[in-house]
Order: structure tokens, then sequence, then C-alpha cells
């Protein structure tokens, strides 16, 4: 006869191993979902870091253009240059100007109101300078007359020894180029007449310099590139991931999409590299 209650019947080895598979396989998608947030939440992180830095960047820029001193008898001086201050082939411009914005001196008596102010990237940062001196020691920022070019190694020297008026303001910036968007209708020294998108060229090696005449706003753009991701990048590598992004063209200016499309495109880039890297452009306008 069978008593009322039945017996207590166990798990098989074959039902535990395949709770066991189970469970795993669920623990094994809950890490790769947890990973991959991670990993999206890390690359969103430094997006927005660089956004912020490059809209810190712009704002100052805006506010240093803005304060700009554009006559005749003070100077200003953008550079299209092959090398950057430390002597790497990555194509960064210069640009220095007298602004109204404050700056930095060693002395504190007989200054005058205005600083002069530079930007330029080096050992793949940005920096920034703005050095008040006295109206009995206003630096020219043009180079003398007999020197074709602008010799960066003497940049110290050209500028009134500001070596030590530099800061960082961009530590991702690895690229940095220059359009000077022009008057349409204008006439150069050279005999040309300014079109509609019109720019100055600034990538003649043999005459790189470049100052304000008919020149209707400064257009800067940049390349960005998280410190993190730069610390396992060789600087040669950095290097040349700025040649990919091209000069500025005298029709069209600064090609935002051409940049894109060629970091793209490098075999010499893994697509991983290519997509932490940021682009961004602002038109500053001058006010005569």
């Amino acid at each position: 006869m069978r008593s009322g209650v039945d017996p207590v019947r166990g798990f098989t080895l074959l039902e535990m191993l395949v709770a066991l598979a189970v469970l795993s396989m669920v623990v094994l998608l809950l890490f790769q979902t947890i990973g991959a947030t991670s990993s999206s939440s890390a690359m969103m992180k430094r997006r927005l870091d660089m956004d912020a830095e490059a809209r810190s960047i712009f704002d100052r820029m805006d506010a240093d253009i803005t304060s700009m001193v554009i006559r005749q008898d003070v100077d200003t001086l953008f550079l299209g240059l092959p090398k950057d201050g430390s002597g790497s082939a990555d194509r960064n411009d210069q640009f220095y100007f007298y602004s109204q914005a404050p700056g930095y001196s060693g002395s504190t008596g007989g200054l005058s109101p205005l600083s002069m102010v530079g930007y330029m990237v080096t050992n793949q940062q940005l920096s920034r300078m703005a050095m008040t001196k006295g109206w009995d020691d206003l630096p020219f920022l043009t180079t003398n007359v007999s020197v074709t070019g602008f010799n960066t190694m003497n940049l110290p020297q050209c500028l009134g020894n500001a070596t030590n008026y530099w800061h960082v303001v961009g530590p991702a910036v690895f690229r940095m180029e220059i359009g000077l968007m022009m008057k349409p209708g204008t006439v150069n020294a050279d005999g040309s007449t300014n079109q509609v998108n019109s720019y100055a060229y600034l990538g003649n090696p043999a005459k790189p310099r470049h100052g304000l005449a008919n020149v209707a706003a400064v257009v800067v753009a940049m390349g960005l590139l998280d410190p993190s991701s730069k610390a396992i990048v060789p600087p040669s590598q950095l290097s040349n991931m700025g040649s990919l992004l091209q000069d500025c063209m005298t029709n069209g200016g600064i090609s935002l999409n051409g940049w894109e499309t060629n970091l793209t495109l490098s075999n010499g880039l893994t697509p991983l590299l290519a997509n932490r890297v940021r682009l961004y452009i602002r038109t500053f306008p001058l006010k005569r």
C-alpha cells in the first residue's frame, strides 16, 4: 500500500548542470551589460569633458578677439606653420594680437591698458599668453622684413621674451587651424579680389604671415583627444593624426567634413582612436 505522503524528490545531476549553465549565462549577460554600460558612460564623460573644454577655449578666444585692437599702427600676426613650437610636423597655426584683455606683467608701473595675446599648440596642448607691457616696451609682433618666413625658434625674441607668460588652456587639443574670412569685393595687396567665401592663404612656407587687411572674421577649428587616450598614443601618431586635418583652403575655408572623412578612412588609425577624436569650429567676426 502507498502512504498518503509522497517521498521528497531531489534534483538530478543533469537538472543541476542545466540550472548552473543557465545561471552562468545570465550572470555573463549581466556582466556584459554592465561592462557595455560602463564603457558607454566613460565615452560619454570623455565627450562631455571635451565639449566643455572646447566651449571654454572658444569663450576665452571670443573675449580676446572681441576686445582686439584693430588699427594700422598696432601689430597683429597670424601664422600658418608646418611645425609647432616643439618641432613636430603637425601643421598647427598660431596667432598673436593686442587686446584689451587682462594680462600678466612682471612690473607694476607704466603699464599700458593693452595685452599681447597669443595662442599656439605645442607639445600636443593648446597654450595661451596674455602679456601686459609698459608703453615704452611694446614688442613688435612682426619679424624682420629680411627674414623669409617665421622661425619658431626665435619666437621668444620676437615676442619680447614672453616664454614665462604661457599657460595651458586646452590639454586635450592636438590640432588648431586658423582661417581668415575675407570681405567680399575687397582688393588685396597682390591685386586679387576677394569673392564670397574667400579666405586668406596661410600655408605658404615662404610667406606664412598675415595681418587683418580685408579680414571680416577669424575662424578657428580644433581637434581634441581626451588626456586618457592621449596617454596611450605615441606623440608621432598624434602628429600623424594632426596632419590628417588639412589646412584652410582659400575657397571654402576649413572643411570639418573633410577632417571627419580623413579620420574615418585613414588606415593609420584604429576605429576606436578615430572615434575618440572630437572636432570643433567657431567663427569670430571682427568689430571695427
